[in-house]
């Protein structure tokens, strides 16, 4: 596999990773913004937003109700990550209300969860 392919694949892992992880730690966050400076778009975009999550809500216990409450873009966002967390397929649960009633309180667009990956399309 080529390296720049199999560096693009650690890094969304990476990335993807920290969003499941109980704490995000100082270290972490730290690894986080050199992500944001990658060449990659994908990857910096991603970075950015898991920067984001880990500045308001570094703790995983309660951090998606936190988001639904506090910064709903967010939250919608995650949803839209990571479509099969528990959370968003039984959120009454969670203590938290459906993405798509988010999404129609700020007045943005329904789109599907995820986006296809281009390799597989």
């Amino acid at each position: 596999m080529p390296a720049e392919k199999r560096e693009r694949i650690e890094a969304l892992e990476e990335l993807h990773g920290f969003l499941h992880q109980s704490n995000i730690s100082k270290t972490n966050i730290a690894r986080i913004e050199h992500r944001k400076q990658s060449s990659s778009a994908e990857i910096s975009n991603l970075a950015e937003f898991v920067y984001e999550i880990a500045e308001c809500r570094p703790h995983k216990r309660r951090r998606l109700r936190y988001l639904a409450e506090h910064r709903p873009e967010l939250f919608v966002k995650c949803w839209r990550l990571m479509p099969y967390e528990d959370a968003f397929i039984f959120p009454e649960e969670h203590g938290i209300p459906r993405p798509e009633l988010i999404q129609q309180k700020l007045g943005i667009s329904f789109d599907p969860p995820f986006d296809e990956d281009p390799e597989f399309s």
